[in-house]
């Protein structure tokens, strides 16, 4: 029965010998006293814990012959796999959870959090990762998490028997750390040649480097402010192969990217796939004129020819000379 007198389990029966007493261990009177002739275990009911039982001695009155075991009806205790980078896990902190009133059985026991999350389904590209328990010990995987005694078993909050609430459930954390990552900087100048520009090296020129995290920021210490050159602009080509009008704006568009890079599961200070960002030079539209001066008969000030072009290029101009021969007007 349960605590209510509702039957929870069918009754079962057994013949016994008038005037043997018979009671449930270490719950009857008699069966803690010792006294009892025979003493059973009470049986196990999933989400129950025994609480009472009788004793009898058997008389040839089968009404008489009756033990009641009752028992409680154990709460919901929740446990929680949760994660300090939600952003791996689409953005929930919770990666899954479990609820039981099995709190005999260990926490992670049967198809609870030990044998349903493998260490491999917590694996993130560019993270190494270590787990913590709900009394803050650091463990290196979650299956040495989940198979330390001292915290694997369920907790006693007490909350409503039969209903699925937990105030205060136990958790493991899953805690990541972003691996190194490198990028670098490099220029390359174009000429203008036969109508199009065409790279004067086949690589860049190394300009800068710089190394941080997985997904943080990539901050250059070359900036804008240093890269303008005389009779050139430039635009700067990124990681993504996006072509962007400065550097401040590739950078921003980006982040380190997220290669593994382990050695042996431990991380790495250097980077097996650096990101490269390309500053790219190109000649400056230049313009060339021929003019004439106040003594020309041409109008002073007044355009020959001009020129068209870009850096480095040489100026051509034909100048067509003015002969000037005088005329006498007589008058009479």
């Amino acid at each position: 029965m349960d605590a209510n007198g509702n039957a929870i389990k069918d009754p079962t029966t057994f013949v016994a010998a008038v005037g043997d007493v018979i009671g449930i261990t270490n719950l009857s009177t008699q069966a803690k006293a010792g006294t009892a002739d025979y003493a059973y275990a009470a049986p196990t009911i999933r989400g129950y814990k025994v609480s009472s039982a009788n004793d009898v001695t058997v008389s040839q009155t089968a009404a008489n012959n009756t033990i009641t075991i009752k028992y409680t009806a154990l709460p919901y205790q929740e446990s929680i796999i949760q994660t300090d980078t939600p952003a791996l896990w689409s953005n929930n902190s919770v990666i899954t959870s479990y609820w039981s009133v099995d709190q005999d059985n260990p926490l992670g026991s049967g198809t609870s959090v030990a044998n349903s999350i493998m260490d491999t389904s917590l694996v993130r590209s560019g993270y190494s990762y270590y787990v913590t328990d709900q009394k803050g010990s650091s463990y290196a995987t979650m299956s040495s998490a989940a198979a330390a005694a001292s915290v694997n078993a369920w907790d006693s909050t007490s909350n409503s028997a039969g209903v699925q609430s937990d105030a205060a459930p136990q958790s493991w954390t899953v805690k990541y750390v972003p691996d190194y990552q490198g990028a670098y900087l490099y220029t390359r100048d174009y000429s203008y040649v036969n109508g199009s520009y065409s790279a004067t090296t086949s690589s860049g020129t190394y300009k800068d480097a710089v190394g941080g995290k997985t997904g943080g920021a990539i901050n250059f210490g070359t900036t804008d402010s240093n890269l303008p050159k005389s009779g050139y602009t430039y635009t700067v080509t990124g990681p993504d192969n996006i072509t962007y009008s400065n550097l401040s704006s590739a950078v921003a568009a980006n982040s380190f990217d997220n290669t593994d890079n382990k050695v042996a599961g431990v991380q790495a200070s250097s980077d097996t796939s650096y990101q490269y960002f390309t500053v790219n030079y190109t000649p400056a539209t230049q313009t060339t004129s021929l003019v004439v001066d106040s003594n020309s008969p041409v109008k002073a000030g007044s355009v020959l020819a001009s020129s068209l072009g870009r850096q480095v290029r040489r100026f051509h101009c034909h100048i067509r000379m003015l002969h000037c021969q005088q005329l006498v007007i007589h008058t009479w």
